[in-house]
């Protein structure tokens, strides 16, 4: 019965809410902001979030590198348009130790007031609801990430999850990047990864600019949805997922064009399992004669084209001190079974 009585509380707020904007102009106050007990997260970051209607709110602007300590969700503001435009795909942690833990609050207590605006709001390519702060415009979590009919994501590439016990809500996104550990493996391991819209490969690759032996492809089961699997044999290692970002460009003689037809491929891995999936590639000897290594290497290596300017061989290697254009030089020992490592001066 509590729960009814609750319920219909918050419905009889967003009506009231509703009901005053119906007739409100820009700039009128139509309701209040309330204190939270909620603690609320993104990708695993605390945010600071407000009670609306029952709903946990989080102020675009507030989400930027100073305030959470993570860089990737970009928004842009056109006030010709009275347009407020974000993207919540890209996403890396800068220092996680410098963020400050959110205080959970009182719930109830009036922070500050709703207004009425005329401000539009795209998340990711789609438009949302959203409520004038003071002048900030916020979002609820609930609307970012609603998934329907058994979705794993939501219509914004979002998903939450509700933690009554805790009195935690938490957002998480589809992200694209991989983690330095992955590419230390790969290098460590003469492979690279090769990502072309919905395929997705690790290379052999032992001169780190495009002699390949073999390729192992990771199985992208492609769908008219805006995200889909990543598969390496029957194990997922991730998720595809297409990005359709509201593109704002600004022409010279001040115009602004919308552009929201581009389409973007991006990836996001689980690390652990796609590590594991990078163990079990076999890596054989490359197939090359020693000579022939050394010149392809020299020949690109790293992207440039080096010159030998001092060579040392002997029965188990050959070192050899490269330069490019007398400006970078590096130091690279090759050993006989095709493997090599950069060194320090001999």
């Amino acid at each position: 019965m509590k729960k009814l009585i609750f319920t219909a509380i918050i419905m009889f707020s967003v009506l009231i809410i509703g009901t005053n904007a119906q007739s409100a102009q820009p700039g009128d106050v139509i309701g209040n902001v309330y204190s939270t007990d909620i603690l609320a997260f993104i990708n695993g970051v605390p945010v600071q979030s407000y009670n609306i209607g029952g709903r946990t709110m989080v102020i675009i602007e507030d989400l930027t590198e100073e305030t959470t300590g993570f860089w990737g969700i970009n928004y842009n503001y056109i006030d010709d348009l009275r347009l407020l435009v974000a993207d919540f795909h890209a996403f890396l942690i800068n220092d996680m130790r410098r963020i400050e833990p959110i205080e959970r609050g009182e719930p109830g207590n009036v922070l500050g007031n709703i207004y009425e605006t005329d401000i539009v709001v795209y998340v990711n390519g789609l438009r949302i609801p959203a409520f004038s702060l003071n002048g900030r415009m916020a979002v609820a979590i609930e609307d970012l990430g609603a998934t329907e009919h058994g979705a794993e994501w939501s219509r914004y590439l979002m998903r939450y999850i509700w933690n009554e016990d805790e009195r935690t809500i938490s957002l998480e996104y589809l992200h694209l990047g991989l983690q330095n550990e992955v590419f230390r493996l790969l290098e460590e391991r003469f492979l690279s990864v090769w990502i072309e819209n919905d395929v997705v490969s690790i290379l052999i690759n032992y001169f780190s600019y495009g002699v390949f032996v073999n390729a192992t492809r990771f199985y992208a089961d492609f769908s008219e949805k805006d995200y889909f699997p990543l598969w390496y044999g029957n194990i997922r290692i991730g998720t595809g997922f297409i990005s359709r970002p509201l593109i704002v460009i600004r022409n010279d003689d001040g115009g602004v064009i919308l552009d929201g037809d581009s389409v973007f491929f991006r990836h996001q891995f689980d690390i652990d399992t796609l590590v594991n999936a990078i163990k079990s590639i076999e890596v054989p000897p490359p197939t090359f004669e020693f000579e022939e290594m050394l010149h392809h290497f020299i020949a690109g290596a790293f992207g440039k084209r080096w010159e030998i300017y001092e060579r040392i061989d002997t029965d188990e290697y050959t070192n050899l001190h490269i330069t490019m254009d007398a400006l970078e030089e590096i130091y690279v020992r090759f050993y006989r079974d095709g493997t090599w490592k950069q060194i320090e001066e001999w």
